[in-house]
């Protein structure tokens, strides 16, 4: 019983039509991997909070598949997504000819140092 009572709950009143709330659950890139590929799970998501949640690199491409064409906001804040998760963003929003994405919060990722690596 104690790991029930470790793992958040979700409260099936909060969670809104469109809305994917997992911002702070720790779920790692394999976990999201098996959350992205669920029926249903994120089919209909516009607004997807995913912060906090160690994701990294290799879980980029399942997210821009699956949430990219249709999210409006997507937060992947404090993660760990590195340079080559952004070159994937990258080319899958040039892919993307109408992608309805709005908002794209990468703040606190391992994204290096915008003055390249010769600045300490």
């Amino acid at each position: 019983r104690e790991d029930e009572e470790a793992r958040p709950m979700v409260d099936p009143v909060a969670v809104k039509p469109g809305v994917l709330q997992f911002g702070g659950w720790s779920l790692g890139s394999a976990r999201l991997e098996m959350l992205c590929q669920a029926p249903g799970a994120v089919e209909h998501c516009k607004r997807c909070d995913l912060s906090s949640n160690r994701i990294e690199d290799r879980s980029v491409p399942i997210l821009c598949n699956k949430l990219l064409p249709r999210a409006e906001s997507l937060n992947l804040s404090n993660n760990s997504i590195g340079q080559m998760g952004i070159r994937y963003f990258e080319q899958s929003l040039r892919k993307i000819a109408m992608s309805p994405l709005l908002e794209l919060n990468l703040q606190g990722n391992r994204l290096g140092s915008p003055f390249g690596s010769s600045m300490a």
